[in-house]
């Protein structure tokens, strides 16, 4: 054998082995890829997503949008009327997800993004005009500074359980009693917005008062959020 034809033996030997490397790893990635598309699938499913408790979570939204229609015609009762009813689902879809055992990672998104939906759209028309008495930068406002923080929350809420999945991590997933609390000091607040006079030295302080609590719990209920929760249990 002379040196060509060893030379060409040892070509051939290493195109076979380059090609059989490439097959086994296109084969690797596919089937990477195909496991990360079935852990999203599991997460976003439409079985769980067509729950009745979440319909009451997308008619939340619809009660936003109704909300931001509603607020160029200044009716106060109505807006309210709107606000009322969009909580009222807030409450049902918590009792239809317990009764009916609906549960699901996706009601877990869906909810707290549909209260963000509701409590943005009825406090985006005066994110100029409550101010904290101390800077007329208008990003550093307080319902600027709270929006920030529930578009933060918004992306933990969908970017968490695909975290899990994808990773086998185990953080928290779902509303936290801190969230609960700013649900609840949000609407207090809009109820404030709405009804009172905050060009008004002593209302305007008190709706700024109210807006710092829901800053300060939206910024624990973030912290909460990103904590992994303690093995073999649910709380």
């Amino acid at each position: 054998m002379n040196g060509e034809e060893l030379y060409l033996i040892q070509k051939n030997f290493m195109v076979r082995k380059f090609r059989s490397w490439l097959k086994v790893k296109k084969e690797k990635l596919l089937e990477n890829k195909l496991k990360r598309k079935e852990k999203i699938v599991d997460i976003f499913n439409s079985r769980d997503a067509l729950t009745v408790a979440n319909f009451f979570s997308y008619l939340r939204i619809v009660f936003a949008l109704l909300i931001i229609m509603a607020l160029s015609s200044s009716n106060n009762i109505l807006i309210t009327t709107l606000f009322t009813l969009g909580l009222l689902t807030d409450w049902l879809d918590g009792i239809f997800a317990e009764v009916y055992d609906e549960t699901t990672e996706i009601g877990k998104i869906i909810d707290p993004t549909a209260d963000k939906f509701l409590i943005i759209g009825a406090l985006w028309p005066f994110l100029n005009e409550i101010n904290w008495f101390i800077t007329d930068l208008k990003f550093l406002q307080p319902i600027w500074l709270l929006m920030y923080i529930e578009a933060v929350l918004m992306l933990s809420a969908f970017s968490k359980p695909y975290l899990n999945k994808k990773y086998g991590l185990n953080f928290r997933t779902g509303a936290n009693i801190w969230g609960k609390a700013k649900m609840i000091c949000e609407s207090i607040t809009v109820y404030l917005v709405l009804f009172f006079d905050f060009t008004g030295l002593f209302t305007s302080r008190l709706i700024v008062a109210s807006l710092l609590i829901c800053i300060l719990l939206a910024l624990i209920s973030l912290f909460r959020h990103w904590r992994i929760k303690p093995a073999n249990t649910d709380t």
